[in-house]
């Protein structure tokens, strides 16, 4: 689900369901920024719905029908082609109604006959405008899979017409073969995961649909990468097909156990910013096969950055790698001011309080300077009187034979 073909009143509903109240106070990006967050830490199909949710089915099912019948008539003028940005807020709205008459369902279970009934009638036309859609050539379902047997959960909202958006499809495709990007198979080069997340962002962006993606993988490939792909390329229909064997071809047996001693190990470098270093540890517990927890997530991040902000994020309590990032910048912040000191050279006769300035500090002493251990400074001073002692005593015998 796209975060950003959804108007106020469904993100406010989405949130609402994940336990986020009291929104309306929030602009529409801040709320999509939220519900992409919770997004990204979901798994596809899983219906998502907070304890403490609850809603009036009568007016929720009001709401439902007249969002089907605006998505009705937003189909019915729909010409665009496959992987359009309409193609793509049908999809949205589709996935949205699915959960949301679902999560009706799990609510009104014990409900009247006659509610029971309505939502029941609503999926059906639901499953009526797939099929409209799929008659239209249209890829507008086929990332979302049968909707209808999955459930994904993502949201409906409110009272604002489908027909209000303005969605133009003015982004250029570009060429597969031109992006510039290939996968070898061997060390060199990206990780399995790093191309399939790399070629990802460049078709959405270069507007590229999955079929003329599986139609141009060879641009994508070389090496013994190729030659695998060769081997097995009449087998494959679908790019997910490709990327799937990709993976099982590509990954280590046990990648999920080497990935998380590579994550463990992973530790925040002296010249490293510190949003840098979360931001890779952020995209490595992505590529985990089995998700990382919040606590699992924090646990690392925690004991990995510098000695430094260990020592200062030990004085604050944190719930969420949000959390931890924003104090971890606040203390690289503070050590940035620390470090840029210089005491000032005050001349005192131009004071109007001269008995209340500050000491005078010469210009040698302003500036920093290592500080010898104690015990070395001795050492060394020392060494220096027992050098001296044994010359005067050289020229003290010297002196005595040249009397003599």
């Amino acid at each position: 689900m796209d975060p950003h073909r959804l108007l106020r009143d469904e993100l406010e509903y989405e949130l609402l369901v994940r336990g986020v109240a009291n929104t309306s106070a929030e602009t529409v990006n801040s709320m999509r920024k939220k519900f992409r967050d919770y997004l990204s830490k979901e798994r596809f199909g899983e219906l998502v719905m907070n304890e403490s949710f609850s809603c009036e089915c009568a007016g929720e099912i009001e709401i439902c029908l007249k969002k089907i019948n605006d998505l009705t008539s937003f189909i019915d003028n729909f010409k665009g082609g496959r992987e359009s940005n309409e193609a793509r807020l049908i999809e949205t709205k589709l996935s949205h109604l699915y959960g949301r008459l679902t999560r009706l369902k799990v609510i009104d279970q014990k409900g009247s006959k006659e509610s029971l009934k309505a939502v029941s009638n609503l999926v059906e036309k639901l499953k009526q405008l797939e099929e409209l859609v799929d008659k239209k050539n249209t890829s507008v379902v086929s990332n979302v899979g049968s909707l209808s047997d999955s459930m994904p959960i993502h949201s409906d909202g409110a009272t604002t017409s489908i027909n209000d958006i303005s969605v133009s499809n003015t982004c250029k495709m570009v060429p597969v073969h031109k992006w510039g990007i290939s996968f070898s198979g061997d060390n060199i080069g990206l990780s399995v995961n790093a191309f399939i997340e790399r070629v990802e962002e460049y078709r959405i962006a270069r507007n590229v649909s999955e079929q003329t993606l599986h139609n141009s993988i060879i641009d994508l490939l070389q090496g013994s990468a190729l030659i695998w792909y060769r081997s097995i390329r009449h087998s494959i229909f679908t790019w997910k097909e490709f990327v799937e064997l990709l993976r099982k071809e590509y990954l280590p047996v046990d990648y999920n156990t080497e990935l998380w001693s590579e994550i463990r190990a992973r530790v925040q470098t002296p010249n490293e910013k510190v949003g840098n270093y979360f931001a890779c540890m952020i995209n490595l517990f992505a590529r985990l096969t089995r998700p990382a927890s919040e606590e699992e997530k924090l646990a690392i991040l925690s004991r990995n950055v510098l000695p430094y902000y260990i020592r200062g994020i030990g004085l604050h309590s944190y719930n969420s790698v949000e959390e931890l990032l924003y104090l971890c910048k606040k203390l690289e912040s503070s050590k940035e001011l620390a470090e840029g000191y210089r005491c000032p050279r005050l001349n005192k006769i131009n004071l109007l309080e001269p008995d209340l300035a500050a000491p005078f500090v010469n210009s040698k002493d302003s500036q920093s300077k290592p500080v010898l251990d104690l015990k070395v400074s001795s050492m060394i001073k020392g060494r220096a009187l027992h050098k001296t002692a044994l010359t005067m005593k050289d020229v003290s015998q010297d002196t005595d034979l040249v009397l003599n």
